[in-house]
């Protein structure tokens, strides 16, 4: 399953930005729903919340129509994903996720 959500959110950027290419970020530690859910409304990214798990999504996070997300499994480990355009390095953290620096 931690393979299928890998794939669906690097697909859902790659369709969103026009290009095959996303930057897929592990998100060390645990993170609850809570955690997500402010850290995603403090970012202006849309929650969402299901019985696979739970994350967040942010539509043009590189001021350049980028779609930023981290997906989390119901366990609290998390991925997150931004457009391989954005940052160099990648970024960490929730929130450097889905608010990336662009070069």
């Amino acid at each position: 399953m931690r393979i299928l959500l890998r794939i669906s959110l690097a697909a859902v950027i790659a369709a969103s930005t026009g290009s095959s290419l996303a930057l897929a970020t592990a998100i060390g530690g645990t993170h609850g729903r809570a955690e997500i859910k402010s850290t995603c409304a403090s970012s202006g990214g849309n929650y969402y919340s299901n019985l696979d798990g739970y994350g967040c999504m942010k539509e043009n996070c590189d001021g350049k129509g980028g779609l930023c997300g981290v997906v989390c499994k119901n366990d609290g480990k998390c991925e997150g994903s931004t457009p391989s355009i954005t940052s160099v390095p990648a970024p960490k953290g929730l929130k450097g996720i889905l608010n990336p620096k662009t070069r």
